[in-house]
C-alpha cells in the first residue's frame, strides 16, 4: 500500500553525511513526517567511504565510534548491525594510525613515544610542552576549536584534539 504523503509534514534533510543520515533516520521514525534527503555527491556517508586499489579495500574516514552512549547502541540494534560490530582489543598489537602528509603515522601515547613520533612537528611539541606556563585568556567566549588552538596550537588541534573530541581513536 502506497504511503499517503499529503497527510504528512514534509521535512528536508540537507547532506547525506553521518549527521544527515542520522537525522533522516531519526526523523523517519515518526509516522507524521515524510523525510526527503538531499546529497550533492554521488554517494552517501560524507567522508566515510570504501575504495578499492590493487585488490585491497580501504576504509576512508572515521574507522571507529564511541559506543559509550545508549543512542549509538540503539541505532546499531535498530539497523541489525550487532553481528557486524568489531571490538577493538586493548592489546599492544593494536595501533592507531593517523594520516599525516599523506602517510600513516602511529599515534603513540607514552611520553617517550609521543615526543619521538613524526605525528607532530618539533614546534608543535614545544608549543604543547609549554602549555602549563601559558597565561589564561581573558576571553570567556571561545569555541572548543579556538580554545584548543590557543592552548595547544593549531597543529595539535587539527591532528589530535579534533579526533578526541569526535570520539575517534583516543
Amino acid at each position: 500500500m502506497a504511503e499517503d504523503v499529503s497527510r504528512k509534514l514534509r521535512v528536508a534533510v540537507i547532506g547525506g553525511g553521518l549527521s544527515g543520515l542520522s537525522a533522516a533516520y531519526e526523523l523517519g521514525k515518526s509516522p507524521h513526517l515524510h523525510v526527503d534527503l538531499f546529497e550533492k555527491s554521488d554517494h552517501l556517508g560524507g567522508i566515510v567511504t570504501t575504495t578499492e586499489k590493487d585488490g585491497f579495500l580501504f576504509e576512508l574516514g572515521p574507522q571507529s565510534m564511541n559506543s559509550k552512549h545508549d543512542e549509538v547502541e540503539d541505532v546499531i540494534r535498530d539497523l541489525d548491525l550487532v553481528s557486524k560490530k568489531v571490538f577493538r582489543s586493548g592489546g599492544k598489537s593494536v595501533k592507531t594510525l593517523i594520516i599525516r602528509d599523506g602517510k600513516p603515522v602511529e599515534l603513540k601515547l607514552s611520553p617517550s613515544g609521543f615526543f619521538s613520533s613524526r605525528l607532530l612537528s618539533f614546534r608543535a611539541k614545544l608549543f604543547l610542552f609549554l602549555e602549563p606556563f601559558k597565561i589564561k585568556s581573558s576571553s570567556n567566549d571561545l569555541s572548543i576549536d579556538e580554545f584548543c588552538a590557543r592552548r595547544f596550537g593549531r597543529e595539535t588541534t587539527d591532528y589530535l584534539v579534533d579526533l578526541a573530541r569526535a570520539g575517534c581513536c583516543l
